[in-house]
């Protein structure tokens, strides 16, 4: 919602990323095969790091400011840690 207009672009990408993570998971946990589950927690790390990405993006920009910046940053860290150790106790 903070983006400044013309970075509409990047407010749409971290939409669908950010929807990325939690929709994969949801569908990877449902998997019955574990290569199944691990493929999906895999595209859901994916689309974490993605967030992330776009965060970098808008900072260079000057599109964000910097306390949503880190915080999101922080956020999408934490969540590409989870997956990862989510994936690996499967």
């Amino acid at each position: 919602r903070e983006l400044p207009v013309g970075c509409g672009f990047l407010a749409d990408q971290l939409r669908r990323a950010s929807a990325s993570v939690v929709l994969n998971f949801a569908e990877g946990y449902d998997k019955g095969s574990l290569a199944e589950q691990r493929r999906f927690f895999r595209i859901a790390r994916g689309s974490a790091q993605e967030v992330a990405a776009i965060l970098d993006v808008a900072q260079a920009l000057g599109a964000i400011a910097p306390a949503h910046f880190a915080a999101g940053q922080e956020l999408a860290d934490h969540i590409v840690r989870m997956l990862f150790r989510f994936r690996a106790a499967r």
